[in-house]
């Protein structure tokens, strides 16, 4: 039977859990222990007890959800994360998250110490999208904290995250053609591949020949090559299948029979990778950015061959996010562009990808001019309108429709000088 007595000049509450375990609670008041005892009864009632005394701290959800969430099954997709996700996890944790909570109990994290710690990285410089990658990891740990009902309460829900938002910019077609052309013919058969297929850089280093189908003309994709190693593609839809330009279709056929010493037949089952670095290994992104991509950019400056030229500056995902505008441009229906690219939703795509290259802007304004003020059609774009009572500037065609012969049709389309003729004709 639950009940409140002082015992030793404090305030005891006796109660026993929903598992039937005995508690013990003291406090100063007997208002505190009455107030704890309430909490307590509807707590369990609603089946979200936990009990004060719990000394699990943020490092045992931590290791608790890595075990069943992250390296187990034990969430939606009910497989294990992919190892370039597992690696992210585990160096935001070891990174942001371990010396200043892991040691702290679940019981005693509040929304203001996480609002706080939140604003004290900003302050110090630390980026928006890393406080926010910290704080998805957090939450995930509380959230399966109050799963398995280690708290009550998750104290992330009342906490507001930094607002972040970037627009990556599409890359034109001049800025490739500068890229295309001071590039060498590996690279530059790289960055054509990446323009006219919309392939993430992960999906271009796991591409192998096998994934080349030479004669229907498209790519397979079904896995990518992401920090060191060969993993499944980011989603289900990106598992997809690309069709190849008949320029870019014609390359490939030619590398791949030099590579078989020009015998020429289909890949089949080769599991060589289409890109790789001299020493046949696949890419690595950040090896590949710093030895190719950075000097290359540096060679696009002006030169002896182009004095006025401005340098192309830019990441290699904007090539991705030309292939997405080059497609919006070409009239294609957004599900397609959708399809090709890999989303889960349309929407995603178009706010993400679509975007306008600044000759499209330039042509908006004769684009508009054209189409409200045609060269032939009314005659209210004239620079001096025909006055309303001077209809001696109107000129009239005999209407035939008239049985007597004697009709007129007024010429113009302006409704005023149209009305005000046909007001004093009558």
């Amino acid at each position: 039977m639950a009940c409140i007595r002082k015992r030793r000049g404090k305030w005891v509450a006796d109660y026993r859990d929903q598992a039937g375990k005995r508690r013990w609670e003291t406090y100063d008041t007997r208002k505190e222990a009455e107030q704890a005892m309430a909490t307590s009864t509807v707590a369990m009632k609603n089946g979200r007890y936990v009990s004060p005394t719990d000394r699990r701290t943020l490092k045992d959800a931590y290791d608790s959800w890595l075990r069943l969430c992250v390296e187990g099954s034990d969430n939606k997709l009910g497989k294990p994360l992919r190892p370039a996700t597992q690696a992210i996890y585990s160096m935001t944790w070891r990174v942001h998250l371990e010396e200043r909570w892991g040691s702290l109990r679940l019981q005693h994290i509040d929304s203001e110490a996480i609002a706080r710690w939140k604003q004290d990285k900003l302050d110090a410089g630390c980026g928006k999208r890393t406080v926010i990658a910290a704080l998805q990891v957090m939450g995930s740990l509380f959230r399966h904290a109050r799963r398995f009902k280690w708290i009550s309460v998750n104290p992330l829900e009342d906490v507001h995250r930094p607002k972040y938002r970037t627009k990556v910019r599409a890359f034109t077609p001049a800025e490739i053609a500068v890229l295309v052309e001071e590039a060498d013919a590996e690279t530059a058969l790289f960055i054509r591949t990446a323009a006219t297929t919309g392939l993430r850089f992960g999906e271009l280093a796991g591409l192998r020949w096998s994934d080349v189908d030479l004669e229907n003309g498209v790519l397979r994709l079904r896995e990518q090559f992401v920090r060191g190693t060969f993993s499944e593609l980011k989603t289900a839809n990106s598992r997809r299948t690309v069709p190849l330009s008949s320029g870019l279709l014609g390359t490939l056929k030619a590398r791949y029979a030099v590579l078989n010493g020009n015998v020429v037949h289909l890949p089949g089952t080769d599991g060589r990778t289409v890109f790789h670095t001299a020493g046949n290994a696949p890419l690595d992104y950040h090896n590949f950015r710093h030895r190719v991509w950075v000097p290359l950019l540096a060679r696009t400056g002006p030169n002896e061959k182009h004095p006025k030229r401005v340098a192309v500056k830019g990441k290699l995902h904007m090539l991705r996010h030309a292939f997405a505008t080059a497609l919006i441009q070409s009239g294609q229906n957004a599900k397609t562009i959708q399809t090709v690219m890999g989303h889960f939703s349309v929407a995603f795509t178009m706010d993400q990808y679509a975007d306008v290259w600044p000759e499209q802007v330039a042509a908006t304004g004769n684009a508009v001019a054209d189409l409200l003020f045609p060269s032939s059609g009314s005659k209210t774009v004239a620079s001096e309108p025909a006055k309303p009572d001077d209809v001696s500037s109107v000129s009239y065609l005999p209407d035939s429709t008239e049985e007597d012969g004697a009709g007129y049709r007024i010429r113009t389309c302006d409704p005023l000088i149209t009305n005000q003729v046909h007001y004093q004709l009558c």
